[in-house]
C-alpha cells in the first residue's frame, strides 16, 4: 500500500483522500473518501467512461493530477489511469510596471543569447531569462501585438524579422534582429488603420516568400513583403471580412495555417488563400481566450497552445487539429512562486536554453501579479505525454520540402523483458482462415523470440538465446505438410534457428534437425528468407557485422525436421544487417548501413554483380545512416514498394519495386489521444498488404521502437495501419494479393 495522497481541497470544493495499492504492476485505489465522491463530484465524474479527474493533489510539496477509472460498478474500485506531476514555474519576474500587452520568445540558433520580448503601453523591450532588460527597442509608445520570424534575408544578411503594432499611430513597425545577439534595428513602418488589433508574420511553405497578416477589428488583411536594400514595402494582396472582432493571430509556416482568436473562440484559416473558405472552429464557448502560441518540432509535430481565462492552457495538435486536453499551472511551493492569478499571454519554444530550462520553455503572463513565469516545457510535456524536441532549429521552420509525411501507430506490443537495446526485428504470420488471429513475431536480441496477438499482448516467449533477426515463408514442405517456416539468427552461438507455426495452437515449434553454425568471421546479425519462383526451393540469407553474406538452402531432412546447406558466400563491403528478398523478381535487397542499399540477384548460382537502390544522404542519397530494416509491400507479382528504415533521421524511405525510384519518406509520430509514442532509431521493420481483420483491415506496417516513452518502458514494436502510409504518400492498397 502506497502512502495516502491528500487531495485537499479539489477544484470542486471537496476534500478527497485516496490510498493507492500496487497490484499486478498497476496502481489501484483501495480507498477513496470524499463525501460520497462518486455521486456528488459531478463536474469531474463522467458516467459515460467512468472517469473521475481530481486536479488538485498535494504530496511532498509536489502537485499531482490524479485521474481515476471506475473498474467495476458492482464494487466501487477505481484504477489509476493518470498520476502526473503538474507543471510549475521555476522562475518569475516583473519586466515592467506597465501592463504586458504581448510576449514572445526569441532563440539564437548559434549561442545562448535567448531573449523574451515584451510589449507594453510604454514600448517594446527585450529581456534575458533572469528578467534584465537587454534593449529598449521602442519607448514611450503603446505597442500591442508583435511577431518574429527567423531566417529572413536582408541586405545579403540572414537575420530575424520583427513586426510590431504601434497603437499610438495604428502602424506596423518592422525591425531586423541580429541572428546572434537579437539586437533590433528599425527598417520602416506602414500605417494600417484605426482599428489595428493584431499582427502575425508568415513564410509560405509554397514559395518561401514572407507575408504579414494584420487584424483590424472585423477585417483580415494579407500583405506581401517586398524587400529591397531600402527596407520593406508591404503590398496588400488579400482582404476578407471577419464575422467577429479578432484580437490576436498566429501562423503555422509548415502547415500553411492561420490561427486567430476572438474573445471566446479560436479559428483556423488556410493562410495561402483567404478567399472562398470556411474557417475551422477549434475552440468556442464562454471561457475567455487570452493568447495563442505555437510549439514546433523539427519534424512536423507540435501544438497550438491556447491560454484561457480559467487559468488553463489547451493543446491542439498542429497536423490534424486534434484536441488534446488542457493543463493548469500550480504554485511552486519549494521556490515560493505563486499560482497564476489570472492567465494572460503565452509564448513557447522547444529549444534547449540553459541548465534549468534544458527541456524548452513556456512563458506565461500572470496578469493578476503583472509578472511572467518561466515554466520548463519538458514538465508540461511529461505531464501531458506530449512531444519534445530540444534540438529544434527555428531557422528551419517552414522550409519548403523539409518535412516527411507523418503517420501514427494505433497499436503497440507489450514491452520486452529487459532494459537497453533488446527488441530488434519483427515478422508477421497471417492466420490461414481467420486473419484476426494472426501473430506478430519479434526478436528479443538479449534473450529470445516473442509472438504477440494483434492487440499487442504476448502469446509466446521462447527463451532460446540472443535471437537477432527473423523472417518467415509459407508453404514449406515439412513432414508431408505445408507449413509456415520461421528462421532467426541466434547470436548466442552464431547459428540459425528454425521454427514452424502451428496454425491450430498459434505456437512456434522448434524444427531444426541440428545446430546450424554460421561460418562467419564476426557475429551473425541479419537474416531474410527466399522462396524461389524459379526452382520452388527455399533459402535463408544471413549476414554478419563485417559485411559477409551467406546463402543457405533449406529443406526437409526426410524425418520432418529442417536441414540446410551452405550454397553461396559473398562480401558486401562493410557493416550490414537489414535484408529482404523479392521472391517473384528474385532479387536480394541488403543494407550496407553507412553506404547504400544494394540489390543482388537471389539465385545461388548468380553473379555478385549488384545495383544501387539508394545512397546515404552524405553520399547524395535519401536515407540517413544507418540504413537498417528492409521490407517489401506486394501489390501483385510485379508491383509494390521497397521500404527502408532510415535510422539516423527516424524516418522510412519508400521506393518503387519496379524501377526502384524514390517515392518519398514518412515518420511515425506520437498519437497523444491513444497514449502511443512515436518511433525513433528503428532497427527492423515488416509490412503486410493483406487484411488482418478489424484491427488492420488494409494491412499494416510493423516496426521496432528504440525508445518506448508513453510511459517510459522497455523497448517494443509499434504498428501503423497501411492506409495511413498509403494516403500520405499516394501509394496503392491491395489486400487481395497473397505472397506465396
Amino acid at each position: 500500500v502506497l502512502p495516502a495522497l491528500g487531495l485537499s481541497p479539489s477544484n470542486n470544493g471537496m476534500t478527497y483522500q485516496a490510498v493507492l495499492q500496487l497490484k499486478d504492476n498497476a496502481l489501484y485505489v483501495s480507498s477513496l473518501n470524499a463525501n460520497d465522491a462518486v455521486q456528488t463530484a459531478s463536474s469531474y465524474y463522467s458516467t459515460s467512461d467512468g472517469a473521475l479527474s481530481i486536479p488538485s493533489v498535494l504530496a511532498s510539496n509536489v502537485w499531482y493530477q490524479l485521474g481515476l477509472q471506475l473498474l467495476t460498478a458492482e464494487v466501487p474500485q477505481f484504477g489509476v489511469m493518470q498520476l502526473g506531476v503538474l507543471p510549475t514555474a521555476q522562475r518569475t519576474f516583473s519586466p515592467s510596471e506597465q501592463t504586458i500587452n504581448a510576449v514572445k520568445v526569441w532563440v539564437s540558433a548559434k549561442n545562448s543569447n535567448h531573449l523574451v520580448f515584451v510589449s507594453t503601453a510604454q514600448g517594446l523591450s527585450s529581456i534575458n531569462l533572469t528578467g534584465e532588460t537587454v534593449q529598449t527597442i521602442i519607448s514611450e509608445r503603446e505597442i500591442g501585438a508583435f511577431d518574429i520570424r527567423y531566417r529572413f534575408t536582408f541586405d545579403s544578411n540572414v537575420v530575424s524579422l520583427l513586426a510590431a503594432t504601434d497603437l499610438s499611430d495604428h502602424s506596423v513597425q518592422f525591425f531586423t534582429l541580429d541572428a546572434d545577439t537579437g539586437n533590433a534595428n528599425l527598417l520602416n513602418s506602414i500605417v494600417v488603420g484605426n482599428d489595428l488589433q493584431g499582427v502575425c508574420l508568415y513564410r509560405s511553405p509554397t514559395d518561401n516568400e514572407h507575408y504579414v497578416f494584420t487584424l483590424e477589428a472585423q477585417q483580415l488583411s494579407k500583405w506581401h513583403l517586398n524587400v529591397s536594400p531600402m527596407g520593406i514595402a508591404p503590398e496588400l494582396v488579400q482582404q476578407v471580412a471577419l464575422p467577429d472582432t479578432a484580437l490576436q493571430c498566429e501562423t503555422d509556416d509548415e502547415y500553411g495555417a492561420l490561427y486567430l482568436h476572438t474573445a471566446n473562440s479560436v479559428w483556423r484559416y488556410a493562410a495561402e488563400d483567404l478567399a472562398n473558405q470556411t474557417p475551422i472552429a477549434l475552440v468556442s464557448g464562454d471561457t475567455a481566450i487570452q493568447g495563442l502560441a505555437l510549439y514546433y518540432t523539427g519534424y512536423g509535430t507540435g501544438y497550438l497552445l491556447i491560454a484561457q481565462g480559467d487559468n488553463t492552457v489547451t493543446g491542439i495538435r498542429r497536423r490534424d487539429n486534434a484536441l488534446l486536453g488542457n493543463f493548469m499551472l500550480v504554485e511552486n511551493l519549494t521556490k515560493q512562486i505563486p499560482e497564476i492569478n489570472h492567465l494572460g499571454h503565452i509564448a513557447v519554444t522547444g529549444r534547449e536554453l540553459e541548465d534549468s530550462l534544458s527541456g524548452g520553455l513556456l512563458v506565461v503572463q500572470d496578469e493578476g501579479n503583472n509578472s511572467l513565469q518561466l515554466v520548463p516545457w519538458d514538465e508540461v510535456a511529461g505531464f501531458k505525454n506530449w512531444v519534445t524536441d530540444h534540438d529544434v532549429d527555428p531557422d528551419l521552420y517552414g522550409l519548403v520540402g523539409r518535412l516527411p509525411s507523418l503517420v501514427s501507430p494505433t497499436m503497440e506490443t507489450e514491452p520486452v523483458d529487459t532494459a537497453g537495446d533488446a527488441a530488434d526485428d519483427p515478422a508477421i504470420w497471417v492466420h490461414p482462415t481467420d486473419p484476426s488471429l494472426s501473430l506478430i513475431i519479434g526478436t528479443q536480441k538479449q534473450g529470445g523470440l516473442y509472438t504477440y496477438d494483434l492487440s499487442g499482448r504476448v502469446v509466446q516467449y521462447l527463451k532460446d538465446g540472443r535471437l537477432n533477426n527473423v523472417d518467415l515463408r509459407y508453404n514449406f514442405p515439412l513432414g508431408g505438410e505445408s507449413v509456415a517456416l520461421v528462421a532467426a539468427t541466434n547470436r548466442t552461438n552464431n547459428s540459425i534457428a528454425f521454427y514452424r507455426v502451428n496454425a491450430e495452437t498459434r505456437q512456434l515449434e522448434e524444427v531444426a534437425a541440428r545446430t546450424f553454425s554460421a561460418k562467419v568471421k564476426e557475429e551473425v546479425y541479419g537474416l531474410c528468407m527466399y522462396h524461389s519462383s524459379k526452382t520452388d526451393k527455399y533459402y535463408v540469407f544471413i549476414n554478419e557485422l563485417g559485411g559477409l553474406v551467406q546463402q543457405w538452402e533449406v529443406f526437409d531432412n526426410g524425418e520432418g525436421l529442417v536441414d540446410a546447406s551452405l550454397v553461396r558466400i559473398f562480401e558486401v563491403g562493410s557493416q550490414t544487417e537489414g535484408c529482404v528478398v523479392d521472391d517473384y523478381a528474385r532479387y536480394l535487397y541488403i543494407s550496407e548501413e553507412d553506404v547504400a542499399i544494394w540489390r543482388y540477384p537471389a539465385e545461388p548460382n548468380s553473379s555478385e554483380k549488384r545495383s544501387v537502390i539508394d545512397y546515404a544522404s552524405n553520399l547524395g542519397g535519401h536515407f540517413t545512416a544507418d540504413a537498417e530494416g528492409l521490407a517489401i509491400y506486394y501489390i501483385n507479382e510485379t508491383e509494390g514498394y521497397l521500404i527502408a528504415s532510415s535510422q539516423g533521421s527516424n524516418t522510412y524511405t519508400v521506393y518503387n519495386r519496379v524501377d526502384n525510384a524514390f517515392l518519398g519518406e514518412f515518420r511515425i509520430v506520437a498519437d497523444e489521444t491513444r497514449m502511443l509514442d512515436g518511433v525513433t532509431e528503428t532497427d527492423g521493420i515488416e509490412v503486410i498488404n493483406q487484411s488482418l481483420g478489424a484491427a488492420f483491415p488494409f494491412g499494416a506496417f510493423i516496426t521496432q521502437d528504440n525508445s518506448n516513452t508513453m510511459p517510459y518502458l522497455y523497448q517494443n514494436f509499434k504498428v501503423v495501419p497501411w492506409e495511413q502510409i498509403a494516403q500520405q504518400l499516394n501509394l496503392t492498397i491491395n489486400t487481395e494479393f497473397q505472397a506465396h
